[in-house]
């Protein structure tokens, strides 16, 4: 038995092992057997694409990582830089060659047999994330992936564009134009936006259907987690840094305790409401964010909901939805006024086909998926008409 089986097997008995009721795969490079780095580093020396000074050169560096010696992050910058010099289509045509031949073959293997065993335990809410538009992914690595999600018949399937941000190192990377952490490597956008929509096509058409901008499902396994969210009905958060929402009370202040400071000190963190009570729609609020001050039992932050705030959240929450939002329900919970001083907004957006209307309906169009930040900022603090 190989190192490569006990790896495998160890996964897959540790997950039975904790008889878990849904199952959640991230199958972005985690999956797979082997390692893919390591891998393409010896297979790529072999090849002779390197001069024999820079293989002796790597191999010794790569012996002192292993040896704990030099840092991941470090490393992996320096492997990058042992190409330098060649054609970037001859390097890419070369991690094609390679993902074909050692990747390709172990891929989702794990996946493929721990899905078996939890179906064979019983479980069959079982979920795929994919991330569109990280290094090195091509139009047919893309497909392969899809494919083999497919193949596993697991009824929930998430798809996310990479989003590019301070808060990744990669994201900092990409925004600063460097190559580390193969930065350089990343799909440009068009690239990203044709995987989006492959993907929408393939898991469609094997009955996958898009229910939200990134989650797909089967009948019967919508998310209901996040139903909840998307719909805004109520929903409770345990835990540190837990977050909630209540609809409001008959009398808001119960919960905002905002009516003097004795109160507010004993209930709650947060400034007092400045709301009157007829214009509170719900009530948020989240546990404190830190271990030490949720075990001392610090207070909770509140924060109101206004019914503007509400028909915002409505709206462009409804609108990640392919079912759209019914715009007669929702003139019916909020009025005419407020819902009419969005008027101009859909119908601009109509007219660039980023939304489409079917009676009382509004909804996403594909291309406005691949856009709808541009379209929910249109709906967030719209002024009174």
């Amino acid at each position: 038995m190989t190192n490569l089986t006990l790896t495998k097997t160890g996964l897959v008995e540790s997950v039975l092992r904790l008889k878990p009721r849904v199952a959640a795969f991230d199958c972005d490079g985690t999956l797979w057997s082997g390692d893919a780095g390591e891998g393409f580093f010896s297979w790529s020396m072999a090849q002779g694409m390197v001069s024999e000074e820079i293989e002796h050169w790597a191999r010794a560096r790569y012996a002192d990582y292993k040896a704990g010696n030099v840092p991941e992050e470090v490393m992996c910058g320096e492997m990058v830089t042992m190409y330098r010099g060649l054609r970037e289509e001859v390097v890419q045509r070369a991690t094609d060659e390679y993902f074909a031949l050692g990747i390709a073959p172990g891929i989702f293997g794990e996946m493929r047999e721990l899905v078996e065993r939890l179906r064979a335990a019983g479980i069959t809410n079982i979920n795929i994330d994919f991330i569109a538009g990280l290094p090195h992914q091509t139009a047919e690595s893309w497909e392969l992936s899809l494919t083999d999600a497919i193949a596993t018949a697991a009824p929930h399937v998430s798809v996310y564009m990479l989003e590019v941000d301070e808060d990744s190192r990669l994201g900092r990377e990409l925004i600063a134009g460097g190559t580390r952490y193969h930065a350089h490597f990343v799909p440009d956008e068009d690239s990203t936006a044709e995987f989006y929509l492959e993907a929408c096509k393939l898991l469609n058409g094997a009955g996958v259907q898009q229910y939200e901008i990134s989650n797909f499902a089967r009948e019967g396994f919508e998310s209901r987690h996040n139903l909840k969210y998307w719909t805004r009905q109520p929903y409770f958060g345990f835990g540190v840094d837990a977050h909630s929402m209540l609809a409001a009370s008959a009398d808001p202040y119960v919960l905002l305790r905002a009516e003097d400071g004795h109160q507010h000190e004993r209930y709650s963190s947060s400034a007092p409401c400045e709301m009157t009570a007829a214009n509170v729609e719900a009530v948020r609020f989240s546990t404190p964010d830190s271990l030490d001050g949720y075990f001392a039992g610090k207070p909770p932050n509140r924060t109101p909901v206004s019914r503007q705030a509400a028909l915002e959240e409505t709206l462009f929450l409804g609108l990640r939805l392919t079912r759209g939002v019914d715009l007669k329900k929702v003139t019916a919970e909020f009025g005419a006024d407020p819902v009419n001083a969005f008027a101009a907004s859909i119908k601009e957006f109509e007219d660039i086909r980023l939304l489409e209307r079917r009676d009382d309906v509004i909804r996403l169009t594909p291309r406005g998926r691949l856009l709808s930040n541009e379209v929910f900022e249109r709906f967030i603090a719209v002024p009174a008409a």
